[in-house]
């Protein structure tokens, strides 16, 4: 009987072609339109997640007001402020600075080079973030200012193997003016950053490298004064996000105010805040310096264009199959008086038919 049933529908598929076509296709193109939104919202909801902090993890912004009386929103902090925040204050677990390179520069070994994008970060970074080590000391790795850290691919690409560490490689690259080409040893290899990582690099510095080469610069971090890095923090459990703020707020006015008496430069100086670091991504729009959405409005946007596109595939199919059901009254009549049962006869409307003699009626089945 089984077998039938395939006869039967195969059947009819190829009987009207392009009725089967047109009903199969609109489904088809509904339900692919709506798996690809699905699988594009489900990557933007996934950046920045893969931190197992990620509750507890944080970017300290600060808002500052132009000349026009507008409150601007930056990244960009003192590079002083992560250990002062993990020193002093009890509800921060760790505290790190990263300086992201502008341009890629280049790493040589031997007769091979290749382009890497650098990054300067400090001893507690791999506490921070979620990076997977490769080899190397991960604790100690950032610790020397003549070692550097490659990530996976780097280190395939440039040697065909992630077993480099005491290597030295030479590295060629200006940022702001400041010269770090020099050689350098391998003191690690780490897992390159995911996909669905906003922040990517290919080769990590110890941040003291970057403090030594700015000495009395524009990026000079021991000058409170001086913008240059992002700070990260995480919070140790427990703790209340708002109240913190509220704690941080003015904790950079505070220490400009002690370390240069009698200047006013901390009358310039911004408002401190925190924002969940897997968040920055999806809601990173300020007005006023007031958070107003961002990309999460593409996301729910898109989202509700998916539903409507499966209600109305949905629809559709379910209205021209009806409509082809509906002309397929004898042969519903002739099953019923061979003998098959009522859920094994194609549905007509809500209830069957039912066979009075030859005949096929459209009275209720009793």
């Amino acid at each position: 009987m089984l077998k039938n049933y395939f006869k039967f529908a195969w059947r009819n598929l190829i009987k009207d072609r392009q009725f089967s076509f047109l009903n199969l296709i609109g489904l088809a193109t509904g339900l692919a339109c709506v798996l690809l939104i699905y699988l594009w919202v489900s990557d933007e909801l996934r950046i920045d997640k893969f931190n197992k902090n990620d509750n507890r993890l944080y970017q300290v912004l600060k808002k500052n007001t132009d000349g026009n009386g507008a409150i601007d929103i930056g990244e960009n902090t003192q590079g002083m402020l992560a250990p002062s925040m993990a020193k002093e204050l009890p509800q921060v677990e760790f505290a790190t600075r990263l300086r992201k390179g502008r341009e890629q520069g280049i790493l040589s070994f031997n007769d091979k080079r290749i382009k890497a994008k650098p990054a300067f970060a400090d001893k507690d970074f791999f506490n921070v973030f979620s990076y997977q080590f490769v080899s190397g000391d991960k604790h100690n790795a950032l610790s020397d200012v003549s070692g550097v850290l490659l990530s996976d691919k780097t280190a395939l690409n440039l040697f065909n193997t992630t077993n480099v560490v005491g290597k030295t490689i030479r590295w060629d690259l200006k940022d702001d003016d400041i010269d770090f080409s020099n050689v350098y040893k391998i003191a690690g290899v780490f897992k390159a950053p995911p996909s669905n990582a906003t922040d990517q690099f290919d080769v990590l510095f110890p941040f003291d490298l970057y403090a030594q080469k700015n000495v009395g610069g524009m990026g000079d971090v021991t000058f409170w004064g001086s913008n240059m890095v992002s700070t990260y923090v995480v919070l140790k459990k427990g703790t209340n996000a708002e109240a913190f703020n509220h704690n941080i707020k003015d904790f950079s006015k505070a220490k400009i105010k002690s370390l240069y008496a009698g200047n006013d430069i901390y009358k310039y100086e911004g408002d401190l805040f925190i924002q969940k670091y897997s968040d920055r991504y999806l809601y990173n729009n300020f007005v006023n310096g007031v958070q107003s959405g961002g990309r999460i409005e593409y996301v729910k946007l898109f989202s509700i264009i998916a539903i409507f596109i499966l209600i109305i595939a949905c629809i559709n199919f379910m209205n021209l199959s009806t409509a082809k059901a509906s002309r397929r009254m004898k042969e519903v009549g002739i099953k019923k008086v061979v003998g098959a049962r009522r859920k094994k006869c194609p549905a007509v409307g809500p209830r069957l038919g039912r066979v009075d003699g030859h005949r096929v009626t459209t009275n209720p089945v009793s």
